[in-house]
């Protein structure tokens, strides 16, 4: 093994053996079951049941939907764990699996980039490869990800493979390599969109390698660059293929996919102007380093963006003092530190591009910042004038590494506590069978198919010309299920309008509704799952639970 001795390989595949087992010990409940993990689920439930992948959901009958095909691997890989169970825990293994095989493939990364003979003679392979590994391992953020039944934690597998297969070939690359990494990017836009993000690196990446029969020539020289360049449209074909082949199935599915994925992004601010990004991209960064979220959990990131800045600007310092130097071709670390500066750089640039700040995409660079953090710490101990630095980097490399996992067990032990099961359950024991509920998307995994409404389907009311009244007789709703959250959205409007949407044109007809057609049930203690706003959290919040009385039985209330 490349750097790394035999007790150090048993102790490495030990740590992998314990975090798959840890992750999958704490999978239950963190973190908490955030709405679009049961609006997920329920939309792969809805494939199996109408038996099409053009099904959309069954809580929306107000809300227009459109299909299409930019999801559908992602929701053919959940059938499985759907079909077996429909429950938070069996939907959240799929994103347990991805961050298995994320971990190790980000293992068997640094091995190949950090195994050179410089850096092991001095143990820098070993420091390097841990720093990696530990950082990764031990990230809250990622954790997260890998603990969500939602997209980003496949787009990491994804990402990390890719990763892989580049940096396995970058220094004697063949077409054949290209066409497998276009494979492998190429089907995962049909996982999410932001296959976009993941992509695009590796489209300058490409002329950062070294074909294979040129890979012991000087790289810079110009007939050398053709061989590059075209294998960087090669991937642009690849991907521009399967680009259309997703784009045609979406076609299949609705025939007006574009102007209803222009306005889905014209909604999320993808079609802003870069004036606005910028500002746009300012404040999510600023959210991002002072914890600031709406309904996302998120952990603290300061010390991985702070990680971000300080690696990426000493890098460039390695970089350019190699290449002062001359040493920039010859030594494959400083290659390696050039290569992924080149991914870190497109990847935010990707971000920008796309427009849609949120929360859980941050995710996407963190490896090639992990990796460059281990390609200076290769680069630092394998050099005899600053064998005491060296010293310094691995101990640091260590503290960081020690850091980032007292922060991720804090952070676990924080939400062990909140229980979705015992939320489930107490709903579950005032419902009937056949109860038709209005609720929260987080209740969805308590539910059957077709059994649910949902309050951010209300939006739209005015839209189908209907009142609240007329919307729970028409779809026969007999249980209301009223977190505490939507009265502070209501008193605070607009502030939180982008939760369920305005609240306003039907809130006092709703309480009207409540206090003349509903009889109390029950008040269920939910801080967490009845207030979904994180900065209002823990609070005492609780779910109150009424059953709509229908006239008929209003009327034998008053005659007895």
């Amino acid at each position: 093994m490349y750097g790394v001795n035999s007790t150090g390989r048993y102790l490495l595949i030990a740590g992998l053996i314990l975090y798959a087992l840890f992750s999958l010990w704490s999978l239950p409940w963190f973190p908490f079951v955030h709405s679009d993990e049961a609006w997920l689920a329920s939309l792969t439930r809805a494939m199996i049941e109408e038996r099409s992948v053009a099904a959309t959901e069954d809580f929306f009958v107000l809300t227009p939907r459109h299909p299409h095909a930019i999801k559908v691997v992602y929701h053919l890989l959940q059938m499985p764990f759907v079909g077996a169970s429909f429950g938070a825990v069996s939907v959240r293994l799929l994103s347990w699996a991805a961050g298995v095989g994320s971990l190790v493939l980000i293992y068997l990364t640094a091995r190949r980039l950090f195994g050179g003979s410089a850096t092991s003679a001095r143990g820098g392979a070993a420091a390097a490869i841990l720093a990696t590994v530990g950082l990764f391992a031990a990230d809250a953020q990622l954790l997260t990800a890998f603990h969500t039944a939602r997209k980003e934690a496949l787009m990491l597998l994804v990402f990390v493979l890719a990763l892989f297969l580049y940096f396995r070939r970058a220094d004697s690359w063949r077409a054949c390599d290209t066409v497998v990494l276009g494979i492998v990017l190429g089907v995962s836009i049909g996982v999410h969109p932001n296959s976009f993000i993941i992509a695009v690196p590796f489209v300058p990446l490409m002329l950062a390698t070294r074909p294979r029969e040129q890979s012991s020539a000087e790289g810079n020289h110009p007939q050398l660059r053709r061989p590059r360049l075209e294998q960087a449209g090669l991937l642009i074909v690849i991907l521009a293929g399967f680009a259309a082949l997703f784009v045609g199935l979406s076609l299949l599915m609705d025939h007006e996919f574009f102007a209803h994925y222009a306005a889905f992004g014209r909604s999320v601010g993808v079609g802003d102007s870069l004036l606005q990004r910028w500002f746009r991209l300012r404040r999510f960064v600023g959210k991002l380093y002072n914890q600031i979220a709406g309904t996302y959990y998120l952990p603290p990131i300061r010390l991985q963006l702070i990680l971000a800045v300080g690696a990426g600007v000493a890098g460039t310092l390695v970089v350019a003092l190699s290449w002062v130097f001359g040493a920039r071709q010859a030594d494959p670390v400083v290659r390696a530190v050039f290569r992924l500066l080149i991914c870190i750089v497109t990847v935010a640039l990707a971000i920008f591009a796309v427009g849609k700040y949120s929360p859980p995409s941050i995710v996407f660079i963190l490896p090639p910042v992990f990796l460059l953090v281990g390609s200076l710490v290769a680069w630092v101990t394998a050099r005899v004038a600053v064998r005491v630095a060296g010293v310094a980097v691995m101990v640091g490399a260590a503290a960081l590494v020690l850091g980032s996992g007292v922060t991720a067990v804090r952070e676990l032990a924080s939400w062990r506590p909140v229980s979705y099961a015992a939320y489930q359950k107490s709903i579950l024991e005032h419902m009937g069978q056949d109860d038709i509920v209005l609720g929260n998307l987080n209740t969805g995994f308590a539910f059957e198919y077709g059994q649910l409404r949902t309050w951010r389907d209300l939006g739209h009311l005015e839209d189908a010309d209907l009142s609240f009244q007329q919307f729970m007789e028409r779809e026969g709703v007999s249980v209301i299920l009223y977190p505490d959250e939507l009265d502070l959205i209501y008193r605070e409007r607009p502030v939180w309008n982008d939760v369920y949407g305005n609240l306003y044109p039907y809130y006092g007809e709703m309480q009207q509704f409540l206090a003349e057609s509903c009889d109390p049930v029950a008040e269920i203690d939910a801080p967490v799952y009845a207030m979904r706003i994180m900065p209002r959290m823990g609070q005492g919040e609780r779910l109150r639970i009424y059953r709509v009385v229908t006239a008929a039985e209003g009327d034998s209330g008053s005659r007895q």
